[in-house]
């Protein structure tokens, strides 16, 4: 299996709202996303820019517009490697 093949499978078979609602609070908004306060900024003044998305499996912060998928939120919001993100997924489907 290649490199993409297993990033393509992990992000797949992962729920991006199951992990992220792990680190962060969030709660329903509209259409199949949620919001919460963004973890990637220290201005948290107003609630609700961070998005997560649990039909498309991305999430966007529309102040400091980070966005990604359940591997690059891991990566930069445990500060560790993506491979390390993706052997991190690959252990909790198993």
């Amino acid at each position: 299996m290649t490199s993409q093949n297993i990033v393509e499978e992990v992000i797949s078979h992962t729920n991006i709202i199951e992990i992220v609602s792990q680190l962060i609070p969030l709660e329903p908004a509209e259409s199949g996303w949620y919001r919460g306060a963004c973890p990637f900024h220290k201005w948290q003044g107003k609630k609700g820019l961070f998005y997560v998305s649990e039909v498309k499996q991305v999430y966007r912060c529309y102040r400091c517009k980070r966005c990604g998928n359940v591997i690059t939120f891991l990566r930069d919001y445990r500060g560790m490697t993506e491979e390390h993100a993706i052997v991190q997924l690959q252990e909790r489907l198993k």
